[in-house]
């Protein structure tokens, strides 16, 4: 499918809404109906929290200009299609022209740019290339779980200091942070558990990190920013960089003969299936683009960190996609293919790599991903690479225990037999006849 087959944009988001609804068993008035349920949940928690989103980040003064902090008036925003959820819609805007502000200024594509939301089955986005404007579309359930998620491992990954936050290092210091925190570890468990098997998760609710009206007391919001950011900008490589060349896929041709050699030895002999040579060229091609996508998006939070002196807390809402994406495939096989689990878990990166391509994977795996970043980074710029690494022994260290909880706790009880329905999409699927 090409963009020319459809009016605008927004009538193809509209289409590849539609069908993934579908694919849930939603039928256009079921889905308003869901959206007219969450809005009564959205009308419930702004009435039990009124000072909810009170607090401010004194780095930013121009802040509520961007962002609405009442949840209700979130509903007021007109959507580019029938099938958007309002509340995700009026979020996504907001923290787009803040940072479009902060980082593009008047730069027409950006200003041009659709959001808009779906239930995938992806834990990312799509770039949604169009003949005026273009848009990306981020799985629905993502957002909500990415700010919980990033709720809970701010309270253990800083800690506050009079008005602000200061780093917990990684080693014994976050340990003893980790081990003091185990209601919380349970939670995180309790939460990816829930995005899998049901497939959506409801509006945030309050936490003990909610630090209402105190200066710096949203943390965790600037790290969900980062988040945000950092998905939208990934998506942006593909739609501005990559289609007009402004990019270079380094030795390319080099680590494609390296991967080509270990198929002809060690991999083809074994399969009973013919390889097409070309097709696993391609799907190198495409996963060599993603980790630049990944790189690009993780440069693109550090200009940000920099003009608003948060670099620390948007580094770690960029890192965090890469290890709840790794976490949330780490779940998914346990719960659907643990053989396969166990076997991935004894080979090395470069037989992950072949993995990956053999399984016809749109992305790396993200455990890849991550570590393309980081040596792509210390290749290009050494004091970032460091920022980055410093960012990951904490990020390891806090996943590690999630993972030992995970063990711990289901050695006696029983994991879900299935994951939800929306996982199993196929592509094809949600863009239509191709």
């Amino acid at each position: 499918m090409t963009s020319g087959d459809w009016a605008s944009v927004e009538e193809r988001i509209a289409q590849i809404q539609l069908n993934a609804f579908e694919n849930m068993g939603l039928s256009p008035p079921d889905i308003l109906h869901e959206f007219a349920r969450r809005r009564q949940e959205i009308v419930r928690f702004s009435a039990a929290r009124p000072g909810y989103l009170g607090s401010r980040i004194p780095q930013t003064p121009d802040w509520d200009h961007y962002i609405e902090r009442n949840l209700r008036k979130r509903y007021n925003v007109p959507t580019p299609t029938p099938f958007q959820d309002p509340y995700l819609y009026s979020y996504l805007s907001d923290v787009w022209g803040y940072y479009r502000a902060r980082i593009y200024a008047e730069d027409a594509f950006a200003s041009d740019l659709v959001l808009a939301t779906a239930p995938t089955g992806r834990f990312n986005a799509l770039a949604i290339p169009g003949t005026d404007k273009n848009g990306i579309l981020i799985e629905d359930g993502l957002l909500h779980f990415a700010r919980e998620f990033v709720k809970l491992t701010s309270e253990i990954l800083y800690v506050r200091a009079g008005k602000n936050f200061e780093v917990v290092d990684p080693g014994p210091a976050l340990q003893r942070r980790i081990g003091a925190h185990v209601l919380q570890i349970d939670s995180l468990i309790d939460l990816t558990l829930g995005y899998l098997v049901d497939g959506y998760i409801t509006p945030p609710k309050p936490s003990d990190f909610d630090l209402d009206d105190q200066p710096g007391g949203d943390i965790h919001n600037v790290i969900f920013h980062g988040f945000v950011v950092f998905v939208l900008e990934h998506e942006l490589h593909h739609l501005i960089a990559e289609p007009q060349g402004l990019h270079v896929l380094p030795s390319l041709e080099t680590s494609f003969d390296a991967m080509w050699q270990t198929f002809e030895q060690d991999v083809i002999p074994h399969l009973s299936t013919k390889v097409d040579k070309e097709v696993i060229r391609s799907l190198h091609a495409q996963h060599q683009e993603e980790i630049l996508a990944d790189y690009r998006a993780m440069n693109r939070l550090l200009a940000l960190g920099r003009i608003d002196h948060l670099v620390w807390p948007l580094l770690d809402g960029g890192m965090l996609f890469f290890h709840m994406a790794e976490l949330i495939r780490w779940v998914t096989l346990k719960i659907e293919d643990p053989e396969r689990l166990i076997l991935e878990q004894k080979i090395d990166g470069r037989w992950l790599t072949i993995s990956a391509i053999l399984h016809q994977e749109s992305h790396p795996y993200p455990l890849l991903r991550r570590s393309g970043v980081i040596a792509r980074t210390k290749a290009h710029n050494v004091p970032y690479a460091e920022l980055l690494i410093e960012r990951e022994k904490r990020l390891i260290q806090l996943f590690n225990a999630i993972r030992l909880r995970f063990n711990q706790r289901h050695q006696d009880l029983p994991l879900p037999q299935h994951i939800n329905r929306k996982w199993r999409i196929a592509e094809k699927a949600l863009f239509g006849s191709t």
